[in-house]
């Protein structure tokens, strides 16, 4: 088994800014969060329809909240990733504004128009325009730490909403927040850089990755899980890869992956849960990667178990996302990269401002 991600040396020279401390602290990330929320004011409200405004790292904690919401409360949780917001926007929506650096242009453009559709509005942000925009206007600012890359921020991003949500009387999170954080720190410990390789799921799945082009497949709870692997694998890997959901592939998806010889250069990862085996869903997983991707392209990465030994869905889906983001860090480690710098994002950035 290759030895660099056994390196702590090598570790350490290839991750200079440290996006492994990020990782590591998430647990406490989660609880520093709670604490910042709590102390947030928020006068009673009941919304018809729950619209989070953000997009990238910003908008991922709308995407696990909407995930894990989905069967427990009746209130629609839509996240938005454009320049405007749906017609039936209005002064019955609670609108999530989030942004980490508070410059985001997508989410300024919804701001305002949140603004004129008079929604209840909560502003989710370490500064920038947004901050400044949402003093002016009087709204309600949640401010969260600063100098930490937006997708090591999701604890931040994530668990203010949660606690709003908590305030509105719309879901009472307290015990399975618990259990989740508890689990996490417990887990982390399997994939930090001082457990070796042949203990440490998150070096294992990265060896088997490297040098591959993935297609990150999840369903249910798992497709937000599924995009996080894609988007944490192209940011801090600096790698190609995708992600899909399952059933709808089934629907599309694995003609292609039958018939074209391209297939071939692509690896299928599928994130299995080890409490759903035999639902409908994970009889899809086990017949794709049979009939298809086994018989067809020949290289597929299997991960179940998640979530170790809990029961609870947020748990099993924080510790699955938890993976995925220590699996990108050690592939960028594998090809010698900083995972940290987004030099391309920034870039185009700055042309998209004319800079």
């Amino acid at each position: 088994m290759d030895q660099i991600l056994d390196d702590l040396k090598e570790i350490e020279r290839c991750d200079a800014q440290d996006m492994l401390g990020h990782l590591r602290n998430f647990p406490e990330q989660l609880e520093d969060a709670i604490r910042l929320a709590e102390a947030f004011e928020i006068q009673d409200f009941k919304p018809r329809q729950i619209i989070i405004a953000g997009v990238g790292g910003s908008a991922i904690g709308g995407d696990i909240l909407a995930t894990w919401l989905y069967n427990r409360i009746d209130i629609p949780i839509i996240v938005i990733r454009d320049y405007n917001l749906p017609l039936f926007v209005d002064e019955n929506t609670l609108l999530f504004t989030v942004s980490y650096s508070g410059n985001t242009e997508e989410t300024l453009s919804l701001f305002s128009e949140g603004i004129k559709r008079q929604c209840r509005i909560v502003a989710i942000t370490s500064g920038g325009k947004l901050e400044e925009l949402g003093k002016n206007e009087n709204i309600k600012l949640i401010s969260i730490p600063k100098r930490i890359p937006p997708r090591a921020a999701i604890a931040y991003l994530f668990m203010p909403m949660v606690i709003v949500l908590k305030k509105l009387g719309l879901h009472d999170p307290e015990d399975e927040l618990k259990v989740a954080i508890d689990s996490l720190k417990r887990q982390k410990e399997q994939m930090v850089p001082e457990n070796p390789a042949e203990k440490n799921p998150a070096k294992q799945i990265a060896l088997k990755l490297r040098g591959e082009i993935p297609i990150i497949y999840g369903g249910g709870m798992y497709k937000v899980v599924a995009r996080r692997w894609g988007t944490q694998l192209n940011e801090n890997a600096k790698m190609l890869a995708w992600f899909a959901t399952f059933p709808e592939m089934n629907h599309n998806e694995i003609e292609a992956w039958a018939s074209d010889d391209n297939s071939k250069k692509l690896t299928a990862v599928l994130l299995r849960d080890n409490f759903a085996l035999e639902s409908p869903l994970q009889k899809r997983f086990g017949l794709t990667k049979s009939s298809i991707f086994e018989k067809y392209t020949k290289k597929v990465v299997e991960v179940i178990a998640f979530g170790g030994e809990e029961k609870d869905h947020l748990a099993r889906m924080l510790y699955s996302l938890y993976l995925g983001d220590f699996v990108s860090v050690y592939l960028a480690i594998l090809q010698g990269i900083d995972p940290t710098p987004v030099s391309a994002i920034e870039g185009f950035k700055r042309d998209l401002a004319g800079i």
